[in-house]
């Protein structure tokens, strides 16, 4: 699609950065505030730290932290229990409809004070 960017965030590429591929956690992400539509987590923290609430706190924050007033995180696959309790945290964050086929994916709706 014309107009599109994507960059990915990964822990494991130390030393590989590319200029679309970025060395980094999801803890603490290498973007400024705000400079994403559309934030997705595809088989990320929120899916292999679900024990550690806090850690998926924090990554949670950082997502939101890193997307547009107005945009989007999609997170897939999570558990829904803990991605409601983080929610219900927050003042940021509403449920959104995900668009259609994308099965077992929540879509979060941001709004910055």
């Amino acid at each position: 699609q014309q107009g599109v960017e994507a960059h990915g965030v990964d822990i494991s590429i130390l030393g590989n950065s590319t200029e679309s591929l970025h060395y980094g956690k999801a803890e603490r992400l290498p973007f400024v505030d705000q400079v994403f539509d559309r934030v997705e987590s595809r088989m990320g923290v929120l899916l292999w730290a679900q024990d550690n609430k806090e850690m998926c706190r924090v990554a949670l924050a950082e997502m939101v932290r890193v997307t547009k007033d107005g945009g989007t995180i999609r997170i897939l696959p999570v558990r829904e229990t803990l991605l409601r309790d983080l929610v219900a945290e927050r003042s940021d964050l509403s449920f959104d409809e995900p668009p259609p086929g994308c099965f077992g994916a929540f879509q979060l709706r941001v709004r910055h004070s």
